[in-house]
């Protein structure tokens, strides 16, 4: 088990102000509320540009061919910007390294 595995989250505040994280919500159930998206990872804390068209999160995942337990390396949020583009932040959960990648 990687050092972060379990300490990283997403939280969301929705249109009323609610703030919910991972644990408390499922994502199928908010996603349509989401005006600012944030990812908690090792007591630091990520966020995207609030009020965007479309926001999104997820997980990597590797499970051994020979079976096993599937083994999460990564956690994502991303939002789709009014000109289209997706701006994902993704934490590695082993190193704890975060990357910005742009579509």
């Amino acid at each position: 088990m990687s050092p972060l595995h379990g300490d990283s989250m997403w939280m969301a505040t929705l249109d009323d102000g609610t703030v919910v994280g991972e644990r408390d919500r499922g994502w199928g159930e908010i996603r349509s509320r989401v005006v600012r998206l944030s990812l908690v990872s090792n007591g630091r804390q990520f966020s995207l540009p609030d009020r965007q068209p479309e926001y999104m999160q997820a997980k990597t995942a590797s499970v051994p061919l020979a079976g096993g337990v599937a083994e999460i390396e990564s956690r994502w949020i991303a939002c789709r910007t009014a000109g289209g583009s997706v701006v994902r932040l993704r934490v590695d959960e082993k190193t704890g390294n975060a990357s910005i990648e742009v579509e």
